[in-house]
């Protein structure tokens, strides 16, 4: 989540829905600019092009030495190698945040007043689109990842990996063989939660913090809806941690079986009914 007192805006940051491109635009506008000042903004333009690079580690390490203790959260303070360059433009470092309850969705109800004019905005995606978009960048990019060197074909090595085999086995597994995976984005074990995409953006009694809700198969519109809202162009924004190439809107069909769309219309019951999502539209 991003919020800006400067240009009066929240972003609440949806996994696999363009957040991190937009985070990235957003960034210097973040009130986590106050907390790195003067190191931030140089930051930020590095961040976008060296990404994993030692040096960028480097970066960061030497930029959460200023942030003042007891504003990284927990996690992140006692396991500093896991800071990468998508969590520091975030409100308390947490990317993706689940508002149910905790010091954030209280941040919020403290200061209901001060955000009432604020552009309060998130994205939302088809749900068996997201799934599958879970599987491209957690399964197969980071195999190809592990793989890769400069010698190799990066896009090749990710489309071989792409298929209809390959993913409907970790549907039919993935509460066996990717427990984490499944934890962080199908169904969260501490708050005993289905993970629709609403949680990141609604407070427990799925009421939406947000007041404009983007569709992720409609962005260019939505962006630019934005732009002209909180005055930051995000019609052009920087295309980062990007999980390989969508032929299609609809592209995603090709890959499920009736069982896998039905485990996925299960998980996802709430937004598929909330946003009126329909398989392969």
């Amino acid at each position: 989540m991003i919020i800006s007192d400067s240009h009066k805006f929240i972003f609440f940051h949806v996994p696999k829905t363009a957040g991190s491109s937009i985070a990235c635009k957003l960034a210097p506008y973040s009130n986590n600019s106050k907390l790195l000042f003067p190191d931030y903004g140089l930051h930020i333009e590095r961040i976008i092009k060296e990404r994993y690079s030692d040096n960028n580690r480097s970066n960061v390490e030497k930029i959460v030495k200023k942030i003042p203790r007891g504003a990284v959260i927990d996690f992140y303070e006692s396991n500093r190698q896991n800071i990468s360059w998508m969590h520091l433009p975030h409100f308390m470092f947490s990317p993706h945040q689940i508002l149910r309850g905790g010091p954030i969705a209280q941040y919020l109800e403290d200061n209901v007043e001060k955000f009432h004019d604020y552009c309060k905005f998130a994205i939302v995606r088809n749900s068996w689109d997201y799934a599958f978009s879970i599987f491209k960048n957690k399964i197969v990019v980071d195999q190809v990842a592990k793989e890769w060197d400069e010698s190799m074909d990066w896009d090749e090595m990710v489309n071989q990996r792409i298929n209809k085999a390959s993913f409907l086995n970790f549907i039919n597994n993935i509460e066996d063989d990717y427990p984490n995976i499944f934890n962080h984005f199908f169904y969260n074990h501490f708050y005993q939660l289905n993970l629709n995409q609403q949680v990141y953006f609604c407070d427990r009694n799925m009421r939406s913090y947000a007041n404009h809700i983007l569709l992720f198969d409609r962005l260019e519109e939505g962006l630019g809806q934005m732009s002209e809202k909180i005055g930051v162009d995000l019609r052009t924004i920087p295309r980062c941690n990007i999980s390989g190439e969508k032929k299609n809107s609809n592209y995603y069909t090709d890959f499920y079986d009736d069982a896998a769309r039905k485990f996925v219309g299960d998980i996802f019951q709430q937004d598929i009914e909330r946003f009126n999502f329909k398989f392969g539209q």
